[in-house]
């Protein structure tokens, strides 16, 4: 192994893992701070405790989404870092290659030396490494021989020391390339089982606050309906005082004809979208997302059963022989930018900051998404908040 090798293996490891990895871990901490920091307090009570109760509901649906807007920004957190991971699995697989040519240059070494040592024990005026009692008088000096075979000594020696070196640096870059595969793995499935839980225990509190105001809408109806009984009682007199000249109004629209029919109108689904792309591979890709439509979305799945936003994207556009990667950020560095004005139906839209959210177009200014957890995938308008760019796939 060339001393060459051993500070590329050395200089790779620690520009693509060890700084990524720590920054990665910074970002989860980050996140889990947001959601320690995010706790739904109670308002206090007013003169009207049914808006008060919705208002409170209506906050906590509203941090909810915005732990899914979160938890999606970890999802393409966790992405990028399973991406990462695999690449460090295959540096650590050079690694381990390269120290096992280390190691056998270290062995190569000491064998030498070894039949070195023993060479100049046997044979206390002759040279092992070739040079015989014929050689030296040819130099025309035993001087100039006996400087001749110790600088051969020591350029063997300083050949097995830098051998050994290498072989140990190459060592400890391995075992710190395995340690961060570790504390990569961990960190996520931390991550991950933190943000489910904060998650579910506001959904609990949500589903307890609905509870809540449907006892107060309840007692509340039931207040109204006898203040509204009251109100018929004292009513009837008046009503049988009128009741008279309502017949007479009856029986006047009937004889000039009742024009007061029933209400034949009624509200119709919208018509399906027509969706044309403008190149076949599009509109394979917007078909396969089409399709999809009506499936759960699941954390961190690139399909075919569930989906995240990018595992959606990636598989729709894989049905048009497209490879992209499983992650927003990653898709929208590769593929080449576009106004909103020029999006078209396979074109991919861009949300978040940092980008954390995927869904592909369709036409008509709705998109195909996956959207967070507890949603299945659907078609929504594209003219969302938070919206960062667009992309067309080539």
């Amino acid at each position: 192994m060339t001393r060459r090798s051993t500070v590329s293996v050395r200089n790779a490891l620690r520009e693509r893992f060890h700084r990524p990895g720590r920054s990665s871990l910074v970002a989860v901490t980050a996140l889990l701070a947001c959601f320690a920091a995010s706790v739904i307090v109670p308002g206090s009570a007013s003169a009207n405790p049914i808006a008060d109760k919705r208002a409170q509901a209506v906050r906590i649906a509203a941090q909810i989404q915005r732990n899914y807007d979160k938890m999606s920004a970890l999802d393409e957190q966790l992405n990028t870092a399973n991406i990462r991971v695999a690449a460090l699995q295959t540096e650590i697989k050079h690694s381990q290659r390269d120290a096992t040519v280390a190691k056998g240059h270290v062995d190569q070494f000491q064998r030498q030396l070894a039949v070195r040592a023993a060479s100049l024990y046997r044979n206390a005026g002759t040279d092992s490494l070739g040079v015989d009692a014929g050689t030296i008088q040819q130099e025309g000096a035993q001087s100039v021989y006996a400087q001749s075979t110790a600088a051969r000594d020591r350029a063997m020696i300083d050949a097995y020391q830098r051998a050994r070196d290498a072989s140990r640096e190459t060592e400890r870059r391995l075992q710190r390339a395995q340690d961060e595969a570790k504390q990569q793995a961990k960190a996520a499935t931390d991550a991950r089982n933190a943000l489910n839980a904060a998650n579910a225990s506001q959904q609990r509190l949500l589903a307890q606050t609905k509870g809540e105001l449907g006892v107060l809408i309840q007692k509340e109806q039931q207040r109204q309906d006898a203040l509204a009984a009251a109100r018929a009682r004292a009513d009837a007199q008046r009503q049988r005082d009128a009741q008279r000249q309502r017949d007479l109004q009856r029986q006047q629209q009937r004889s000039a004809g009742n024009t007061i029919g029933g209400n034949n109108g009624g509200t119709s689904s919208p018509p399906p979208i027509h969706v044309v792309a403008t190149n076949p591979r599009a509109q394979l890709a917007v078909d396969a997302a089409l399709n999809q439509v009506g499936k759960w979305y699941e954390f961190g799945s690139p399909g075919p059963n569930t989906f995240d936003c990018s595992g959606l994207t990636s598989f729709a556009w894989a049905q048009a022989g497209v490879s992209l990667p499983h992650s927003s950020g990653g898709q929208y560095s590769m593929l080449p930018h576009i106004s909103i004005s020029q999006v078209e139906p396979g074109d991919l839209l861009f949300f978040g900051s940092p980008i954390h959210h995927v869904a592909i177009a369709i036409g008509g200014g709705q998109m195909v998404e996956a959207p967070h957890t507890g949603v299945r995938v659907h078609v929504t308008t594209m003219y969302r908040g938070g919206f960062t760019g667009a992309a067309r796939v080539p």
